[in-house]
């Protein structure tokens, strides 16, 4: 007769091994592969947060320069406006203002757009200087008479 402790090596060496995956092995996997998703919606949002900040900063540049294209065709852009919305989207507003500068009849005008939908995200805003003539008081220069490099009149 074969001892009790024998007789449980011989039945652990006989046995088969085991196919399929633990409780551990299935969590540990589970883990694993809610942290790569969460990783990856963090990117995927990041990446369309990042394309709608893109699109609305061109539409940006070109609502402000066909604006102030259209004020200046117009031929008076001297009068500042301050948040006026566009006729087709009233999340986008634009402002004027003109500065005079050191030079008799070149006016400074900056014209501005900003997009506020009012939730907090797609807040953008652009500007551009520009240096206009003024009409009215380049018509007073051109009235003075010209003067030669002597600083006399002729």
């Amino acid at each position: 007769m074969r001892s009790a402790s024998s007789q449980l090596l011989t039945s652990i060496g006989n046995r088969a091994p085991r196919s399929g995956l633990t409780l551990f092995e299935v969590l540990l996997s589970l883990a694993i592969l809610a942290a790569a998703m969460a990783a990856i919606a963090q990117l995927v949002s990041s990446g369309v947060q990042g394309s709608v900040r893109a699109r609305l900063q061109s539409e940006a540049i070109i609502r402000c320069q066909s604006q102030l294209a259209e004020l200046i065709a117009v031929g008076d852009p001297l009068t500042a406006v301050a948040d006026q919305p566009f006729a087709d989207d009233p999340a986008w507003t634009w402002s004027i203002s003109a500065a005079e500068t050191d030079q008799p009849g070149l006016v400074q005008l900056l014209m501005t757009v900003t997009h506020d939908p009012g939730n907090g995200f797609g807040d953008v805003s652009f500007s551009i200087p520009r240096f206009y003539r003024d009409p009215i008081a380049a018509a007073s220069l051109s009235v003075t008479e010209p003067e030669d490099v002597t600083g006399e009149t002729l």
